[in-house]
């Protein structure tokens, strides 16, 4: 994560924003993790996860192959329950459907986990501060981990190095491991895609939400 953005992933952020919401408000902030170390991602969900109590985590374009991830978070549970009723909104769902979600379950598709698969996920990692710039300063040095299964703690078997598929916080924290010329060609191409995804995507999040 470079210089001059790092600085949006720390826990003085993450306050500012907390301190701005109504009781009942909800905080969303994108996270690229492309490029990005397992290290890294833990400390960054971990330092979000100690502002809010209460955390939703999406990842664009799907759980198991998304290059960005969108963090909620708030005060109050945040209830994804009204999914199935909000897209029964005419506009919510055309909306929706140019980015490929078309469906209540196609939604869900995207969603990785909340705070109680995310906790045990990060917990002991270290907490990102304007302080320690710890994503920042440390983030070229840190490789992609290869044990990110053994690291989340939530996979009681590993295959290959890979979580049992059925543990959705290592799909979030398995970065797909690509060449980085490769993955930097991945990332000029589609990046005008995913941003449009996110564009399209989150305020009809917020819409869902509420």
């Amino acid at each position: 994560m470079g210089s001059g953005v790092a600085n949006l992933f720390t826990r003085e952020f993450f306050t500012l924003g907390r301190e701005r919401l109504h009781d009942d408000g909800v905080f969303a902030q994108w996270l690229q993790i492309y490029q990005l170390s397992t290290e890294s991602m833990r400390s960054v969900l971990a330092t979000f996860s100690a502002v809010y109590p209460h955390v939703a985590v999406f990842r664009i374009q799907g759980a198991a192959k998304g290059k960005d991830l969108i963090l909620l978070g708030s005060r109050v549970p945040i209830d994804l329950d009204r999914i199935d009723e909000r897209m029964k909104d005419p506009r919510t769902s055309a909306d929706l459907s140019r980015v490929g979600l078309r469906t209540a379950a196609d939604v869900r598709a995207w969603f990785v986990g909340d705070e109680r698969q995310i906790g045990p996920a990060v917990a002991g990692a270290i907490i990102n501060t304007d302080d320690n710039m710890y994503v920042e300063t440390g983030c070229a040095a840190r490789g992609i981990s290869r044990n990110h299964g053994r690291e989340c703690g939530l996979a009681p078997r590993l295959s290959r190095n890979k979580c049992i598929a059925d543990c959705p916080v290592c799909e979030c924290l398995a970065i797909l491991k690509v060449k980085q010329t490769r993955q930097s060609a991945y990332v000029l191409v589609l990046r005008k895609d995913i941003g449009r995804s996110i564009g399209i995507f989150l305020p009809n999040l917020f819409h869902i939400l509420g």
